[in-house]
């Protein structure tokens, strides 16, 4: 889609009008459902890059033998701080509970955050390794703005990079990219309604930006302090917009970017809750990113709440279901899996030896980088025992998962009501989808109880057999491939065998009270 806020004056009057007309409603709809900021008009057909000439260019990588100054300073960043447990460079941040207009916080793990944006400096060792590709300078066709191969850049956040470099980079260094939800965590200071990182103040000099004083390029990283988080994290306004690994739901392929660049100069474009996003590929003068690494979580502890259900687990109180008008079936309350079980989840009960590993290729998650906070598919249903029993829990009997969708009685069609689904859930209804989204980002498709994507993303197995001796079970909850309203009802009902290992079915447990 290009650059759409750096890009609107390469677009005529009736091509801004166009797309605004096209897009309005999603635009209001996606900005309620995520609390985010959008720009107004989207230019698809952006014909110009935004940025001048920063400076004086050189025909070699920046040197790479002294370390950096920025929160990734070197490629083996395994030494560790007596004091925060996080490697060299980077800074602790407290998880917590994030809320963000949903009825049921989300839990953010503790973790190790890039002080800074990755500089040129410290990618150039990753290149130098062999690991990591080199972005795209003035020479190679880049924009004017570019940093690589510009003398004095050295100590500039690389830019002019791609999503799948980025993640690369953060890989060799036992991290990730963070999500929107880790993100806005960090440059929030936590579960605050703070409009910037430092506060409700307006930009001035915080941030490297182009509200005061128009600039051609980054800054070196770093250089606002005024404008740190209250841990030290530098820039997460202005200076380069930062990848995540968010898939932009309304437009599929786009990841967002946050936290606004040096060439904005609408005070809003640097806000925590702004955002842009782009295809993965795309390599502006304006993106660049930094790393974060979750720290291994302690031991499990009981939820905060008296109901006694594990961390990220709700209570689903019991009844007699009547759904189809046979005979009630008695329903224990139970605990329930707040979201379809992750990639990051599943992975540690594979390191555990307690889970095999999930088929790979095509549409299915394993292996794929930034699918962290994606659901696990291409699992069978003895994989997704064995990890429910792990956790002293099990798969949901087909009566409970329709109790738990539809609330007392089943009284509802969907998990959010009796209205067929628009942007409430991950499917292909209204968007072509290609894959998995990340769990939990739908919050008008949740449950009155607070329970994500019951609806799409993936259809989960029960451990009820389709009939008897079928060798085949019940799964429940449509996906990410669905088209028809009707495929994510609540009493829709799909069978697989219990070997299968299909990309659009995953799962989540339950725990007896």
């Amino acid at each position: 889609m290009g650059n759409p806020a750096r890009c609107r004056a390469a677009c005529s009057e009736k091509t801004m009008s166009t797309t605004l007309n096209w897009r309005g409603y999603t635009w209001v709809r996606a900005a309620a459902a995520w609390g985010l900021l959008l720009p107004p008009l989207m230019c698809s057909s952006c014909a110009t890059r935004c940025g001048a000439d920063p400076g004086t260019t050189g025909s070699a990588i920046p040197a790479a033998s002294n370390p950096s100054q920025d929160g990734s300073a070197t490629v083996d960043a395994s030494a560790e701080r007596a004091s925060d447990g996080c490697p060299d460079g980077m800074a602790r941040v407290e998880g917590g509970k994030l809320r963000a207009r949903r009825k049921v916080p989300w839990v953010i793990k503790t973790m190790c955050v890039d002080r800074t944006e990755v500089t040129v400096q410290s990618y150039a060792a990753c290149v130098v390794q062999g690991v990591c590709q080199k972005p795209d300078s003035r020479e190679s066709g880049g924009g004017g703005a570019c940093n690589w191969g510009v003398l004095g850049r050295e100590l500039h956040p690389v830019n002019c990079i791609d999503k799948n470099s980025a993640e690369t980079y953060c890989q060799q260094r036992g991290a990730r990219l963070p999500n929107f939800n880790e993100w806005r965590w960090v440059a929030d200071g936590g579960d605050t309604a703070n409009s910037y990182p430092w506060g409700n103040a307006p930009p001035s000099d915080h941030a490297c930006w182009s509200g005061v004083a128009k600039r051609s390029g980054t800054c070196p990283v770093g250089a606002f302090p005024k404008g740190d988080s209250a841990q030290g994290i530098h820039d997460l306004s202005g200076n380069v917009d930062e990848w995540t690994t968010t898939e932009f739901f309304v437009t599929p392929g786009d990841f967002l970017l946050l936290g606004g660049s040096w060439s904005d100069q609408d005070p809003n474009a640097l806000k925590t809750i702004a955002a842009e996003h782009d295809t993965p590929d795309g390599r502006y003068e304006t993106y660049g990113f930094r790393c974060i690494k979750v720290m291994s979580p302690p031991a499990p502890r009981p939820s905060e709440s008296s109901e006694g259900c594990p961390e990220n687990m709700l209570v689903v109180e019991g009844g007699k279901l009547r759904a189809r008008g046979n005979v009630p079936v008695d329903i224990r309350t139970m605990c329930v899996d707040r979201f379809e079980v992750t990639v990051e989840s599943y992975a540690d009960c594979v390191k555990k030896g307690a889970c095999q590993e999930p088929k790979t290729g095509g549409a299915c998650n394993w292996g794929v980088s930034g699918r962290a906070w994606h659901p696990i598919n291409c699992v069978g249903l003895d994989s997704a025992q064995a990890y429910c029993a792990d956790k002293n829990a099990r798969l949901p009997a087909a009566d409970e998962w329709e109790w738990v969708a539809g609330g007392r009685n089943a009284a509802t069609l969907y998990p959010w009501g009796n209205y067929p689904p628009s942007l409430e859930v991950w499917w292909s209804g209204r968007v072509e989808r290609s894959s998995t989204g990340e769990v939990g980002f739908f919050v008008d498709g949740d449950s009155p109880q607070g329970i994500s994507d019951l609806s799409g993303n993936v259809s989960e197995w029960t451990s009820t057999p389709s009939s008897e001796g079928s060798g085949s079970f019940v799964v429940r909850g449509g996906s990410w491939e669905s088209k028809l309203p009707d495929q994510l009802r609540n009493g829709t009902t799909d069978h697989q065998a219990r070997e299968s290992r299909h990309h659009a079915i995953g799962f989540r447990c339950v725990k007896d009270l």
